[in-house]
C-alpha cells in the first residue's frame, strides 16, 4: 500500500510530536528526580545521614601510593618541598596513601592539637598510636609504645616517678659525665693535636649506647656491650624493611637479632632478680631494677620476657635519637661562629668556679640556657620524628572532611618546622629564637618530644646526656667540618628521619 503525499506528512508530524511530547515528560521527570534528590539530600546532610566529603588528595597505584616519593623527599632531606606541592594541590589537610595504607595529613597547628588530645584513652581513644607491620613483628605487645589507656599510664608514670624525673635525672649525672669523660679522652683528639679527624656519629654512638647499657641495664661488660651494640644495630634497621622473612632480607635479620638480644636481656634480668633478692642492687639502681620491683594491681611483677620487650625499646629509643641530635648539633654550631663563640663563654664560666675533676651539678646544668636554645633549635630543624602517625579508632569528622576508619592519621613536624609563618627565617639556625617563652611560634608549632600522653618519657634524661657531653667536649677539643671532599655520602638509616651517620668527619 502506497500513502500519499498527505497522509505521509501528517504521520511525521505525527510523530515529531509525540518524540516532543516524550522528551518533555522525560525532563519534567529528570527535574521532579533532581528537585527530590536535592531534597533527601538536604534532610539526610540535617539528620547526619550523610557525611561530609574525604580530604582530598590522591592514592596513586594500589599498595604503593605516593611511598616512593615520600621516601625519596626523606632521603634528601626535601619534605618541604613535598608538602608544598600537596598543600598547593589539596589545601592543608590532604590524603595520601603510604605504605600501603590511607593516610590524612592534618593542618599544621589545629590538626597538631586535635591529634594530641584525641590519643591514648584506652578503649575511648579516638586516635591510638599506629605502627608499621615491621615494627609491630619485630616488638611486643607489651612493649610501651603498644599499650593504651590506664596500663600506659601506670607503666609511664611509674617510669617518671622512679627513673626518668628531674631528680631521678640528677642522681645519675655523675655516671653519665665519668662516661663523657672516658669517651672523649678515648675517641676524641684534644687541643694539641693537630689535623686529627673523627666520624663523629660513630664516635657519638659508642657514648651514648655506653651510657644507656650503664644506666638502663647496669652492663658495664665492654664484651657484652659490644655484643648488644651489633645486634641492636642490625635489630633496628629491620624496623622500616618490608616485613619479608627470608633467609638474607633485611626483616630476617633483624628477627634474628631480636632473638639474640632476648637471650642476653633474659640472662641479664635473671641475674638482676636475684640481687634485688638478696638486697644486693636498690629498687631503683638502674632501669631494670626499677621495671623489677613494679607490681600491678594484683601484686604481680612482669615477666622476664615482657621486661626484656622494654629493654629493647630502651636500647633503641635511648641511644640512636640522642646520638643522631648530638651530631646534628656539633654539625650546626661548627657551621656557625657566633653559636660557637657563645657556648664557649657559656661552658668557660660554669668551668672557671669548679675545682680541678669537680663533677657538674645539677645547677651548672640548669645555668646552660644558651645551650638549651641550641639544642631546641637543633631539634626543630632535625626533628627525631619527621612525622607523628596514628590510626582513627573509628569514623570522625574533622573540619568539614570525613576520616574513615582505619585510616592513618598524621601530625608533621618536618611541615611545621620549615613554615615561615610559624618561625622567622624558618631555614635558618638561630639559637636565638628560643629566648621566648614560646620562640616566636604559637603553641604545637615546636613538638621535638612528642606531646600528650604520648610525649617521650626520657626526654630529661636525653637533655641531660647531650649537655654533659657537650660541655666536656668544649673544654677538650676544637672542632670543624673535614673539607667536603674528604667527607663521605650521607647516609639514613632505621628510622624516617634524616641520620648523619657517616656525614660529618671533624
Amino acid at each position: 500500500m502506497v500513502m500519499s503525499p498527505e497522509l505521509c506528512g501528517a504521520a511525521i508530524i505525527t510523530a515529531v510530536y509525540v518524540l516532543l511530547m516524550c522528551m518533555r515528560f522525560v525532563w519534567i521527570d529528570c527535574v521532579h528526580y533532581q528537585k527530590v534528590a536535592d531534597m533527601y539530600e538536604k534532610d539526610d546532610q540535617q539528620r547526619g545521614r550523610r557525611p561530609p566529603p574525604v580530604p582530598p588528595g590522591s592514592l596513586g597505584l594500589p599498595y604503593v601510593g605516593d611511598t616512593i616519593t615520600y621516601l625519596i623527599a626523606v632521603q634528601n632531606s626535601d619534605l618541604r618541598s613535598y608538602f608544598d606541592k600537596k598543600v598547593e594541590s589539596y589545601g592543608d589537610i590532604f590524603k595520601v596513601s603510604l605504605f600501603g595504607r590511607t593516610t590524612v595529613f592534618l593542618d599544621l597547628i589545629d590538626g597538631t592539637d586535635f591529634l594530641f588530645r584525641n590519643e591514648g584513652q584506652g578503649e575511648l581513644s579516638l586516635l591510638p598510636s599506629h605502627w608499621s607491620r615491621s615494627i609491630r613483628a619485630l616488638m611486643e605487645s607489651s612493649s610501651l609504645p603498644f599499650t593504651e589507656g590506664p596500663i600506659h599510664k601506670v607503666l609511664k608514670n611509674h617510669w617518671q616517678r622512679n627513673f626518668f624525673d628531674v631528680s631521678a635525672v640528677s642522681r645519675r649525672v655523675q655516671t653519665i659525665e665519668e662516661l663523657a669523660v672516658k669517651h672523649i679522652r678515648e675517641h676524641w683528639p684534644g687541643q694539641s693535636v693537630e689535623m686529627a679527624s673523627v666520624l663523629a656519629h660513630d664516635a657519638i654512638s659508642l657514648y651514648t649506647f655506653d651510657v644507656v647499657c650503664e644506666l638502663c641495664l647496669g652492663v658495664k661488660d665492654p664484651a657484652l656491650v659490644q655484643k648488644l651494640r651489633l645486634d641492636i644495630q642490625v635489630y633496628a634497621e629491620g624496623f622500616y624493611c618490608l616485613p619479608l622473612r627470608f633467609p638474607g632480607s633485611g626483616f630476617y635479620r633483624a628477627c634474628e637479632a631480636k632473638k639474640r638480644l632476648t637471650r642476653m636481656l633474659e640472662l641479664v634480668i635473671v641475674q638482676r632478680r636475684h640481687e634485688l633478692l638478696e638486697g644486693r642492687a636498690p629498687p631503683t639502681h638502674d632501669f631494670l631494677c626499677v621495671l623489677l620491683s613494679q607490681r600491678d594491681e594484683t601484686g604481680l611483677s612482669s615477666t622476664d620476657q615482657e621486661i626484656a620487650a622494654q629493654m629493647l625499646l630502651m636500647l633503641f629509643a635511648g641511644q640512636k635519637p640522642t646520638a643522631d641530635t648530638l651530631t646534628h648539633m656539633i654539625e650546626l654550631v661548627a657551621a656557625h661562629p657566633n653559636a660557637y663563640a657563645k657556648l664557649l663563654q657559656e661552658h668557660a664560666e660554669i668551668a672557671s668556679v669548679k675545682k680541678e675533676a669537680e663533677l657538674l651539678s645539677k645547677d651548672d646544668l640548669c645555668s646552660m640556657r644558651y645551650s638549651w636554645r641550641v639544642l631546641q633549635e637543633t631539634l626543630r630543624l632535625f626533628p627525631v620524628s619527621a612525622n607523628l602517625f596514628r590510626e582513627a579508632a573509628t569514623a570522625f569528622q574533622y573540619k568539614g572532611f570525613t576520616i574513615n576508619k582505619g585510616w592513618k592519621v598524621a601530625a608533621s613536624a618536618a611541615r611545621v618546622r620549615s613554615e615561615p609563618e610559624m618561625f622567622r627565617d624558618a631555614d635558618s639556625f638561630d639559637p636565638s629564637r628560643f629566648e621566648d617563652t614560646d620562640g616566636g611560634a604559637p603553641p604545637y608549632s615546636h613538638f621535638p618530644f612528642g606531646g600528650g600522653l604520648r610525649m617521650c618519657p626520657g626526654d630529661e634524661l636525653a637533655k641531660q646526656v647531650i649537655f654533659v657531653f657537650f660541655h666536656h667536649l668544649l673544654k677538650n677539643a676544637q672542632w670543624r667540618p673535614v673539607e667536603a671532599e674528604h667527607k663521605v655520602a650521607p647516609s639514613y638509616t632505621c628510622v624516617p628521619s634524616p641520620s648523619p651517620a657517616g656525614s660529618l668527619f671533624i
